[in-house]
């Protein structure tokens, strides 16, 4: 799996009474002047006679009283930092076994305890286990070795990699809200970077990485400056093979990219020729033999109006027909605040004639819908007519602004909703991942589909957004495979693929639950929140 990102939310592991925390603070410190000073000509200051006083203690029962929770303390941090090397030395396990990245974190929290780390019984008893099983596989691959002259590190590589593409497909399945511009990752922009140095254009520029928050206006203008650098069809070429083998090597079996098309007259770009390279990037990919189906949904950017949207549209009709199915759906899109002098544009009344024209001929809407707090009024109009999926939807529930009525419509239609919870928090529109509205739709059993949105600006990828919502929300490996397997029946997939997706999923799911069942359960439930 890969971790090219970490999440921003530190949980907290005790509730700490401040009153406490703050007095053996303060007299902690003060002992340990005391022990460098020997205490010479010291006299106890009038505030603390008066603090042992106030508790009813002599000055002696004080000070052993203080002596008391300084000791209780050292016993916690200690019993805590044997808790955290126990963990760390289960997941170490289970990356030497699956033959992962070792992590410098568990390394440091191994060598922080005091002790030697001791394994709760039943943890030390399927470690053991495992080493047990292990020596036996040793046993028997040695043996075919002495008789059969048999490769073993071949044979043990092609094993390894097995369970690594069993372990990937187990946790994702489909990614189906992603931008292709706000996708492109690290070493590819680097290529952009050096290809046009006069831009002056920075990486810190293009991402927002572990740690970092930007408000939505400062994200979609994040967006302006990788279209700087995206301004050519060779660009779009490069960068939409660059996205699609990358989602491929994360496990990703079935991607829907959405773009808005543009023309770039000193480089000769134009819409049409924006949607062409992005075709040619897909079927290079498949004749290079990516393991990945790809689909594509040309987008409206609300900000150019409605005219523009029309013409999108009708662009999006025309290789709908002409793209052997690639062209599947139409996205609704852009900075939903966006201001054009004092008037607000692109509300949703005025693209509804280009939104249903869309619907009619046969393509898909996955619409943007509530991702800010004032859009009920825009969210309850488009909902009738109504989109097949929903991204974000950030504001719906009443519990942060929306309300009841735009629930009942979402849940009585079982409109599925695109959930991209590194999006939301690095963008600021939640504040945390465990408020994060996954929750609110996931126990109410309503579609839902986790993806990354943007995965190279906001440093993620579809294994951490599954990972993520496991550690947050205490789900099994069990309910992260149905979450997965799911997701094939919300794309906008030719019934023929959804099916044979859902047969290989079938067919992977007993052996990946019951070879990952206890590995997944321990690096899942590894406190990746507090790695950010």
């Amino acid at each position: 799996m890969n971790s090219t990102a970490s999440c921003d939310k530190p949980r907290p592991l005790f509730k700490k009474n401040k009153k406490i925390m703050a007095f053996m603070v303060k007299h902690m410190i003060g002992g340990q002047l005391k022990d460098l000073t020997g205490g010479l000509g010291e006299e106890k200051p009038e505030a603390e006679k008066s603090e042992a006083a106030a508790k009813g203690m002599t000055q002696e029962e004080f000070e052993e009283y203080q002596q008391q929770l300084a000791e209780e303390k050292l016993e916690r941090d200690a019993s805590f930092a044997q808790k955290k090397a126990e963990r760390a030395t289960i997941r170490s396990h289970f990356r030497e076994k699956y033959r992962l990245p070792k992590s410098e974190l568990d390394e440091t929290q191994i060598q922080a305890a005091d002790k030697d780390v001791e394994l709760p019984t039943e943890l030390a008893k399927m470690i053991a286990e495992d080493n047990q099983e292990e020596e036996h596989k040793q046993s028997v691959l040695g043996q075919l070795a002495s008789i059969q002259n048999v490769d073993v590190d071949q044979l043990k590589d092609k094993a390894q990699a097995t369970l690594e593409d069993l372990k990937q497909s187990a946790e994702k399945c489909e990614e189906l809200h992603a931008h292709l511009n706000g996708s492109v990752s690290f070493e590819t922009m680097e290529k952009l970077i050096t290809r046009k140095p006069h831009l002056n254009i920075e990486h810190s520029m293009t991402a927002i990485r572990s740690g970092q928050r930007r408000t939505l206006d400062e994200c979609f203008q994040v967006f302006k400056v990788i279209h700087q650098l995206v301004d050519s069809e060779e660009d779009v070429l490069m960068v939409a093979k660059a996205v699609i083998q990358e989602f491929a090597a994360d496990g990703v079996k079935y991607l829907e990219l959405r773009s808005t098309p543009r023309e770039e007259p000193k480089t000769g770009l134009s819409k049409k020729g924006y949607i062409e390279s992005v075709i040619e990037a897909i079927r290079q990919c498949k004749q290079e033999g990516a393991d990945i189906d790809v689909r594509f949904l040309v987008a409206i950017d609300r900000r150019n109006g409605p005219e523009v949207a029309m013409e999108t549209v009708k662009l999006a009709e025309d290789f709908m027909l002409s793209s052997d199915g690639v062209i599947v759906g139409l996205d609704l899109s852009g900075d939903p605040k966006f201001m054009l002098g004092l008037k607000k544009v692109g509300h949703g009344k005025d693209l509804l004639p280009a939104l249903q024209r869309a619907k009619n001929c046969g393509l898909k809407l996955a619409l943007h819908l509530s991702e800010v707090p004032s859009q009920k009024e825009e969210t309850e109009l488009l909902l009738d007519l109504p989109p097949d999926r929903i991204g974000h939807g950030t504001f719906l529930h009443p519990e942060v602004g929306g309300s009841d009525r735009l629930v009942d419509k979402v849940c009585k239609q079982n409109i599925p909703i695109e959930l991209c919870l590194t999006s939301n928090i690095k963008g600021q529109t939640v504040p945390s991942y465990d408020k994060h509205h996954f929750q609110f739709w996931y126990e109410r059993g309503h579609p839902c589909v986790l993806c990354t949105d943007d995965k190279g600006v906001f440093c993620t990828d579809l294994s951490q957004e599954y990972q993520l919502a496991a550690s947050t929300f205490g789900l099994s490996q069990e309910a992260v495979w149905v979450l997965s397997q799911q997701a094939i029946q919300f794309s906008f997939a030719p019934e023929a693929l959804k099916q044979q997706l859902k047969q290989k999923w079938a067919e992977l799911r007993p052996h990946v639950l019951q070879e990952y069942s206890n590995s997944a359960s321990v690096l899942n439930g590894s406190p990746l929140v507090d790695m950010v």
